[in-house]
């Protein structure tokens, strides 16, 4: 995908609606700055229920992935799509689901650390603060699905 195709996949992630008017346009550019571009063949597992390693956040550009969490039926989830979200607010600090893909993929693949570092030097203390509450939402908006 080109640089305009990927923008405008992250400019239609769910999330992104609640950050307009700003600082959606700046979280676009840090996200464009700490990620890398992967494409993935199907069934490869992205992230795994209990593991500790969640410094890391894809934004799903295309494609399916499946989500299975304990005691909750599969869901199938496509792009666009932010996952990872859910490390950032778990109070245990381990992923809460194993994500595979269903299709192949093509992903940002970002550290949350590095993520929220270049935020910091581009946005305002309140703009900040409106990240957070986003991702706070959206990661409990995905955690009761």
């Amino acid at each position: 995908m080109d640089k305009d195709q990927v923008r405008a996949r992250i400019s239609a992630l769910p999330i992104h609606a609640t950050l307009r008017p700003t600082p959606s346009e700046q979280v676009i550019d840090v996200l464009m700055k700490v990620s890398t571009q992967e494409n993935l063949p199907p069934n490869t597992t992205l992230f795994t229920m209990g593991d500790a390693s969640i410094d890391d956040g894809i934004v799903l550009l295309e494609g399916e992935v499946s989500v299975v969490k304990d005691g909750v039926p599969e869901i199938i989830a496509a792009a666009p799509e932010l996952l990872g979200e859910m490390g950032r607010i778990n109070p245990t600090g381990r992923r809460t689901a194993t994500v595979t893909a269903v299709t192949e993929l093509t992903l940002l693949r970002f550290k949350w650390t590095e993520f929220m570092r270049e935020a910091g030097l581009l946005l305002s203390e309140a703009e900040l603060e409106k990240i957070g509450s986003a991702l706070q939402e959206y990661a409990w908006q995905h955690f009761t699905q």
